[in-house]
């Protein structure tokens, strides 16, 4: 198991080193407003490990993730099907962060893959990617 840095507030990150710290931080992004974000990197290693971005939007039960391993390439989920009118946004510390129109998936599976990166620190497989052009982060 990885011990995590979770940054999704201006005061600093948050250590996450257990599964249930991890579903506490979940928790507390499913219980504010809107969509927001949360970007969890190796707490031993932030600058040079991968990361991932978490996006929740309890609401409506979806969620987004981005992931980067060496900095270089950019990795959205994609939901299939499930194709958005407009780019979805979600909020990170307060700013906007585009994603791809069919980027959302089940807010279960945002978890699902959130648990696997803590499990091994590498891009989860337990969901389905798509290489982001856009190349945000």
């Amino acid at each position: 198991m990885v011990a995590l840095k979770a940054w999704y507030e201006h005061d600093g990150p948050t250590t996450v080193e257990t599964a249930a710290d991890l579903d506490a931080v979940l928790d507390t992004l499913a219980g504010w407003r809107g969509r927001n974000m949360v970007q969890l990197v190796d707490a031993a290693d932030p600058l040079r490990s991968g990361f991932l971005d978490l996006g929740i939007d309890a609401v409506r039960g979806v969620g987004v993730a981005c992931y980067s391993g060496s900095r270089t390439a950019y990795w959205t989920t994609n939901g299939g099907t499930s194709v958005a009118d407009e780019p979805p946004l979600y909020y990170y510390m307060g700013s906007d962060t585009e994603f791809p129109v069919d980027a959302e998936i089940a807010l279960e599976d945002v978890r699902k893959a959130a648990h696997e990166f803590m499990a091994n620190g590498t891009r989860p497989v337990s969901v389905q990617w798509a290489e982001d052009q856009s190349a945000h982060g």
